[in-house]
């Protein structure tokens, strides 16, 4: 996942420039980045989706550039104060392979927000647990909390797949 960030981030211009092509035309050109965006996307999802998650991909960056975010950092030092706990196992227990679990403080409070089984044979299970009520303000720091968990455990199933470069991360 890393790798295609990284390729959406280089070549945002680009790719906005052949996603508006997309939507307005209806197709992509035959030459363009996007494809290439695409192919990288495929690596840790089915390529019946990757198409939609590279156009994911490529609206979360441009906003994040237009909003001023540091785009040269990761999402995970752009996070609201949480904690996101990744344990992988050594050996898989089963069909587990690990867990991710997040926690965000919320009123002087920790809450679980999130649970994910990470699995040998298929996509994480996840769970969310929303507190009953929140302040307004509150609701972007809990979205974007819930956003940077999805993307860790894409990642690490991405890891997984793709090698083991990355397990010492967490």
């Amino acid at each position: 996942m890393s790798e295609a960030r990284g390729f959406a981030r280089q070549h945002l211009t680009s790719l906005s420039q052949d996603l508006l092509h997309w939507k307005s035309r209806g197709v992509l050109p035959k030459e363009c980045r996007f494809h290439q965006l695409a192919e990288l996307v495929a690596r840790y999802s089915s390529e019946e989706d990757c198409y939609q998650m590279a156009e994911l991909l490529v609206t979360r960056c441009s906003l994040e550039a237009t909003a001023g975010a540091d785009v040269t950092q990761p999402p995970s030092t752009q996070a609201p104060p949480m904690d996101l706990e990744v344990t992988l196992f050594d050996a898989p227990s089963g069909s587990v392979r690990g867990t991710a679990t997040l926690f965000l403080e919320l009123k002087g409070k920790a809450h679980k927000l999130a649970h994910a089984t990470l699995l040998t044979d298929a996509p994480a299970d996840v769970t969310i647990t929303m507190p009953r009520r929140i302040a307004e303000e509150d609701v972007p720091r809990v979205t974007g909390a819930l956003m940077i968990f999805s993307d860790r455990v894409r990642e690490v199933q991405a890891d997984d797949f793709l090698g083991p470069s990355s397990r010492g991360a967490g």
